[in-house]
C-alpha cells in the first residue's frame, strides 16, 4: 500500500454501483490520508481475472445466495486454500442470519459480512481497522519514502518543462542561481570531504550524500522567472515534508512514554505519533496533486 486504498467491488446489478453515493466513504478514508481507488466489476469472469488480488487493500462481493455460480466457487476455494490474503466483505439482500450460515456452510474464516443497505457502513469500518493494521511504524517509513522518490520523478519532468519554458537569459538566471548555490553547497562539502578523508566516518559518508531539496530550490528558482508557475502559498515543502522523510529515513527513533516516537537527524527532530503520521501522509498527497498540476499547466 502506497496512499491509495485500493478496492475491488464485485456487484452483477449495475445499477446498484449507480445508486451508491460514495463521497462520504472517500472522504472518511481521504481524513485518514489516504486516496480511496474503486474498480466496480459487473461480470463475475473479470472479477477472477484480478486474481490473485494482491493489488487490492479490500474486496467486497455481492453473494447471491440464490445464484452464486461457478466463478464465485472458484474465489471461495481460493478463500479457503487461502490463496487471498486481502480483506474481504460478503454482503447480501437477504437477512445477515442467511449469509452468515452460508458463509459457516463453506468453511470460511475471517470473512466480514454485511447486508446490501449497511455495506458503505461496514466498508469503512473494516477499512479503517486494515488501515491501522498496516501502519505500524515500518511500514509507514516504508510509504513515506516510496512516495517521495515519486514526487521527485515528477519535480525531474517538472524542472524540465518549466526550464524550456523560458527564454535564453532567464534560463542562465536559474542557472546562475543554481551555480551559486551549489558553489556554496560544494565549497561545505568540500571541507566535510577533505575532513573525512583524513578521518574516514560512517556520518561523513552520508552528510555528503544528495537529497531532495536540490530539487525544490530549483523549481522555486524556476518559479520566479516563470509566468505560469507560482509557488506562492504553495507551502514548505521542506519543512512540511522533506525533514520529516529525512528523520524517518535516516534518524534513530527514541519511544517516549506515551507510545510516540522522537527522530533525529542533522540536529531536526520528528514527532511520530498517529496524529503526525496522517498530517503527513495528507501533505505527501497534497504536494503530490500540487506538483502534477504544475505539470499539467506547463505542458
Amino acid at each position: 500500500m502506497k496512499l491509495t486504498y485500493s478496492i475491488l467491488w464485485f456487484d452483477d446489478t449495475e445499477d446498484f454501483f449507480d445508486s451508491l453515493d460514495l463521497d462520504p466513504l472517500k472522504e472518511t478514508v481521504k481524513s485518514w490520508g489516504f486516496d480511496a481507488k474503486i474498480e466496480f466489476v459487473s461480470d463475475p469472469g473479470e472479477f477472477m481475472g484480478y486474481s490473485p488480488f494482491k493489488d487490492f487493500d479490500l474486496i467486497i462481493v455481492d453473494y447471491n445466495l440464490e445464484n452464486f455460480d461457478a466463478h464465485g466457487q472458484d474465489f471461495i476455494k481460493k478463500i479457503r486454500g487461502h490463496d487471498v490474503y486481502t480483506e474481504i466483505i460478503f454482503y447480501s439482500a437477504n437477512p445477515a442470519s442467511e449469509l452468515w450460515d452460508a458463509i459457516r456452510s463453506q468453511l470460511l474464516e475471517g470473512i466480514f459480512v454485511s447486508n446490501r443497505p449497511g455495506v458503505l457502513s461496514k466498508i469503512e469500518k473494516v477499512a479503517n481497522q486494515s488501515v491501522k493494521k498496516i501502519l505500524d511504524l515500518e511500514n509507514m517509513r516504508g510509504i513515506v519514502m516510496a512516495e517521495i522518490g515519486d514526487i521527485d520523478l515528477i519535480l525531474n519532468e517538472l524542472i524540465e518543462v518549466g526550464l524550456n519554458g523560458l527564454d535564453e537569459e532567464k534560463q542562465n538566471q536559474v542557472f546562475e542561481s543554481f551555480k551559486s548555490r551549489l558553489s556554496s553547497q560544494l565549497e561545505k562539502a568540500n571541507e566535510e570531504f577533505k575532513r573525512f578523508i583524513e578521518n574516514p566516518s560512517i556520518s561523513g559518508v552520508i552528510y555528503l550524500c544528495s537529497d531532495s531539496y536540490k530539487r525544490w530550490l530549483l523549481l522555486k528558482s524556476i518559479a520566479k522567472r516563470h509566468s505560469k508557475l507560482n509557488t506562492k502559498g504553495l507551502g514548505d515543502f521542506n519543512n512540511e515534508v522533506l525533514i520529516p522523510r529525512n528523520c524517518l529515513a535516516h534518524g534513530i527513533p527514541t519511544q517516549n512514554e506515551d507510545g510516540s516516537y522522537t527522530f533525529s537527524h542533522h540536529n531536526k527532530e520528528y514527532l511520530y505519533n498517529e496524529e503526525s503520521s496522517t498530517k503527513l501522509r495528507k501533505l505527501i498527497s497534497d504536494y503530490k496533486l500540487k506538483f502534477e498540476s504544475f505539470k499539467d499547466s506547463l505542458s
